[in-house]
């Protein structure tokens, strides 16, 4: 599936710049996770468009502290989520071997280990979401296990992309909602 074509360019700290870039993943109970790291510890994150945050990380693996209480829920298959904010910033966040992002500051955390459970991860480090790809069409390949993201340009336009028509199986426009 690729991103809407007609979302508008968002500047943010997660943009990479103006090149395209392909991460591999793995299929793990018909979920795409990546290999990245966070501080130097070593795991998965899982590729999740319906979060709005570019990170979202699992305080119950990673050394995190609970230094701000942003909210209380429920995931949606009922787990009690408690939601932090971190005031000391990461050294760096690296996403396969394609990004690495320095001196994050104001993530949110949450103690993932009902995931870290369900998917068998003991090194589950969060999720990647929306705030990450929201300025790029992405297009997954099941068969190569990869996804290649492909930047928007500043004024909005999307990008050409080099799709055989013929393996496509779905166009996916994301619409987003809420806060973003």
């Amino acid at each position: 599936p690729a991103a809407d074509a007609q979302q508008a360019f968002q500047p943010n700290a997660y943009h990479a710049g103006p090149a395209a870039f392909t991460l591999p993943f793995h299929l793990i109970n018909g979920h795409i996770f990546i290999d990245g790291a966070v501080d130097g510890r070593r795991g998965k994150f899982m590729f999740d468009t319906g979060t709005e945050f570019a990170f979202f990380l699992n305080n119950h693996f990673l050394p995190l502290r609970k230094q701000a209480l942003v909210a209380r829920g429920h995931a949606g298959s009922g787990q009690e989520m408690v939601l932090y904010r971190q005031r000391k910033p990461l050294a760096g966040v690296e996403i396969g071997k394609a990004l690495r992002f320095d001196k994050l500051e104001g993530f949110l955390h949450t103690d993932w280990s009902f995931l870290e459970e369900a998917y068998g991860i003991p090194a589950f480090l969060g999720s990647i979401g929306h705030g990450l790809n929201r300025n790029y069409a992405f297009v997954i390949d099941y068969d190569l296990q990869t996804i290649e993201f492909h930047p928007f340009d500043a004024d909005g336009t999307a990008p050409t992309l080099a799709v055989d028509p013929e393996r496509v199986v779905a166009r996916l426009a994301f619409t987003t909602t809420g806060v973003d």
